[in-house]
């Protein structure tokens, strides 16, 4: 047991089988891309369905034993399935202000959730205080938090 611990120890013990669910929702999403080759459409829209079905399992069962890894796993999904849902939208029109709107949308809903990712890994880093202790990566992070504090002011030193 201990050899397969890596599977399920991120889950809560009544959620053992989540990495099981999740790689079946992967390859269900794998099976759709390859046997339906001949709609473009269909293919995204069974793959909307599927990560739909995942997410509002993972909301239900809430399968991780941190809120954060949670949220994340929810955020992750949910960025997913908006951009394929523009993507269906700017494939499908051939309104060029829509799909030009589509596709603006798209990029900031990605970008919103790789700031919040960014973000979330600042919060955890811990400049050391003695200026001689700080590699380059530290000192651009403190140039940053003193010269930009309304970005980089989440960064503690």
């Amino acid at each position: 047991m201990k050899s397969y611990g890596f599977f399920f120890q991120e889950y809560k013990s009544r959620a053992y089988y989540w990495e099981i669910f999740r790689m079946a929702t992967k390859t269900m999403i794998s099976c759709v891309l390859v046997f339906y080759s001949s709609s473009i459409a269909l293919k995204l829209i069974l793959t909307i369905l599927i990560i739909s079905f995942y997410i509002f399992m993972q909301l239900r069962v809430q399968p991780y034993k941190t809120r954060s890894f949670n949220e994340l796993d929810y955020l992750s999904n949910a960025v997913v399935v908006m951009s394929l849902i523009l993507g269906l939208l700017i494939y499908s029109t051939d309104i060029i202000w829509l799909r030009a709107i589509s596709g603006l949308s798209m990029f900031a809903i990605n970008t919103l959730f790789v700031w919040r990712i960014c973000k979330g890994i600042l919060l955890t880093i811990t400049l050391p205080w003695e200026e001689g202790q700080r590699t380059l990566i530290h000192r651009l992070l403190y140039f940053l938090h003193v010269r930009i504090p309304y970005i980089f002011g989440m960064i503690t030193v």
